[in-house]
């Protein structure tokens, strides 16, 4: 078996970071009025790791402000 490099768990630690920010933004579609209190507490329950749960909260964010410039140059 061979022995992970630092560089491997890096790289599965950016995947898991993104998976949790494409989670975010997903779950934006599914409850765009939702409190970020709320996704936070979401995030919390639904992600072990600290910082995957900040990376979620912060695609929800993302998804947000992408959704209201959107609805800004709209008008």
């Amino acid at each position: 078996m061979a022995r992970e490099t630092r560089a491997q768990r890096e790289r599965e630690r950016e995947e898991k970071l993104r998976a949790a920010f494409d989670a975010g933004c997903d779950h934006f579609t599914t409850r765009p009025e939702a409190l970020m209190t709320d996704v936070h507490r979401f995030a919390s329950a639904h992600f072990g790791d600290k910082d995957e749960a900040l990376e979620f909260a912060l695609g929800y964010a993302t998804a947000r402000s992408r959704h209201d410039e959107y609805l800004r140059e709209k008008k």
